[in-house]
This record gives C-alpha cells, sequence and structure tokens, in this order.
C-alpha cells in the first residue's frame, strides 16, 4: 500500500494557533503504511472508528466505517517508524492514510487551493481524536507530501522550495529520547494566552521573529534567519519553560550564548526532537557528539 512521509513544522510552532505564517514540509526520514497483522492490537483504532462515525463532516468526508472495520478484524493497522510523541506527524500520517484510503469514494489528490482548508477541516477532526485540538497541518503535510506555506488562518499554498546554497550549513533534528503528549502542552500555551500580557507578547514579538525567519529562509537570507532564529530560541527559552525537554535547559541556555548553532521547538515540544540550524554542521556534530543527530537539510 501507499506510504506516507512524517512532516516537520519548520516554523510556526504555536503562533500558527494565532493565524500567523507557518512553514512546513514532508520528512521522508520516517514513513507508514497500512498492513495486515493479526497479532497487533487494533482497539484504539477501533475507537477512533466509532469517534469519526460520530463527526459531521458536512459531506466534505464520508467515512467507510464498515469496509474499515472489517479490515480491522482482519489485523489491518498502520505500520510506521515515525516515532509517536515526537513532533513530526505519527497521527498526522495515520490520518492521511485513513482519509486517502477509506473515503467514500475512495479519495485522488487534490492540491487545488480552495481545497486546501477543506482538507484541513477534515483532517482537524480526525486528529482531534488524538490530540485533543488539532491545527489540521500535520496529517495535511503527509497527505500532500509537498512543502506548504500558510499564511494566516484562511490561506494556504503549496511552494517549490529551492534548494538553499550549500555552505556548509544544516537544519537537523535532535532527539531527546523523551516522547511527550501535545495536549497539556497546548492547553498550558492556550490558557497562558488568555493574559493578555503574554498574549500580547506573543503577537509583537514571537509572531514578528517567526515571519522575518520564513521570509528570510524562503529568500536564502542566512543573516536575518539567524538572528531572528536566536530570538525565537531566547524566547522559547524565556517563556515555554514546559515546552523545552526535561534535561535539555541547560544546553539551551548555553546555545543562546554563541552562535554556532539555534534551538528551538519541534512541534509542540517537551520531549521528542528539538529542532536545530546551524551554519557549521561539521562543528556542530563535534559539539553535539553525546546526543542523536539527524541531518534533514542542508543550508
Amino acid at each position: 500500500m501507499k506510504t506516507y512521509a512524517a512532516k516537520v513544522l519548520l516554523f510556526g510552532e504555536y503562533t500558527i494557533i494565532k493565524g500567523t505564517a507557518a512553514l512546513a514540509f514532508p520528512l521522508n526520514v520516517y514513513q507508514g503504511s497500512w498492513q495486515h497483522n493479526s497479532e497487533i492490537n487494533t482497539e484504539n483504532l477501533k475507537k477512533w472508528s466509532k469517534y469519526i462515525d460520530n463527526q459531521d463532516f458536512k459531506e466534505i468526508f464520508k467515512f467507510d466505517k464498515y469496509r474499515f472495520e472489517e479490515e480491522l478484524s482482519k489485523g489491518l493497522h498502520f505500520h510506521s517508524t515515525i516515532p509517536i510523541g515526537y513532533g513530526v506527524g505519527s497521527s498526522g500520517a495515520l490520518c492521511a492514510a485513513l482519509y486517502e484510503e477509506f473515503s467514500i469514494p475512495k479519495k485522488t489528490l487534490s492540491t487545488e487551493k480552495n481545497s486546501i482548508f477543506e482538507l484541513k477541516t477534515v483532517f482537524q477532526t480526525l486528529e482531534n481524536f488524538f490530540h485533543g485540538s488539532s491545527s489540521g497541518i500535520d496529517p495535511l503535510i503527509c497527505y500532500l507530501q509537498k512543502p506548504l506555506l500558510l499564511k494566516g488562518k484562511e490561506a494556504a499554498e503549496i511552494i517549490d522550495l529551492e534548494i538553499p546554497k550549500k555552505n556548509g550549513g544544516a537544519i537537523f533534528l535532535l532527539d531527546t529520547k523523551q516522547p511527550r503528549q501535545t495536549e497539556p502542552l497546548v492547553k498550558f500555551f492556550l490558557e497562558s494566552l488568555k493574559k493578555d500580557s503574554f498574549n500580547k507578547k506573543i503577537e509583537t514579538e514571537l509572531c514578528v521573529y517567526n515571519q522575518k525567519a520564513i521570509n528570510a529562509f524562503l529568500n536564502q537570507n542566512e543573516v536575518t534567519l539567524f538572528e531572528n532564529l536566536a530570538l525565537i530560541a531566547k524566547f522559547q527559552y524565556d517563556y515555554f519553560p514546559p515546552m523545552i525537554p526535561k534535561g535539555f535547559e541547560k544546553l539551551w541556555a548555553e546555545s543562546l550564548e554563541h552562535d554556532l548553532f539555534s534551538l528551538k521547538l519541534c512541534g509542540a515540544g517537551g520531549g521528542g526532537f528539538i529542532l536545530g540550524f546551524t551554519q557549521n554542521w561539521s562543528e556542530t556534530q563535534f559539539v553535539l557528539k553525546d546526543f542523536e543527530l539527524i541531518k534533514i537539510q542542508s543550508l
């Protein structure tokens, strides 16, 4: 069966909830697909099926519940190398796979602009089962398998990313070896937004840094990119303490004192992967030799 790649949200973690820009693309290092194995426990998928059947998708999506549950009885499961609780779309790939395989009629890829947000709406509802509150972005990327630039809550476009000039830099993932749950972290953020002072800081600082970083990345302006990555890293360290993975506070703080690499949250944070950016990949590998690093893009 078809495979579905993971995803990485390069920019826009948490600020996407405010309706600001975000940039994400597929992460082919990890993938998943439907497979059959009669020894696999499918109880959670059965619960998901009942949940989906009770949702109102307003004719955008019709779920083939009977075929899905028949396949589950034969041991259907989603076999995936995508680490769970790591911020790279484990549930997103699952939602994408279900939408494409178990829609009535069976869906084919559509990349029309007016359909992207219909897809996002469907995926939000499908993924809410796992996270309580989903943006729908993860499964959208896993389904489209193309880079996606979101411009606020009502605009999104598939883009062709130019391959950056290879100047010895890299975007990388640092494995914290700590799975985490998204829902309590998102809840913390939403509760914090109710405070006017915090909400203002998000709007006037983090959202601004995020937009500048996206523009710089797309225009391959490394100076501006790394200036704003440093600001994002400092903001997240100061205002998102629950999202900084346990035991990595010192490393994060040290990274703020030099310009070798910048760290930022990968997805909700709190564990899983930390996203890193560096202009000197070889030196960064040496300094972080005690950690498992995965290079995902040259810079």
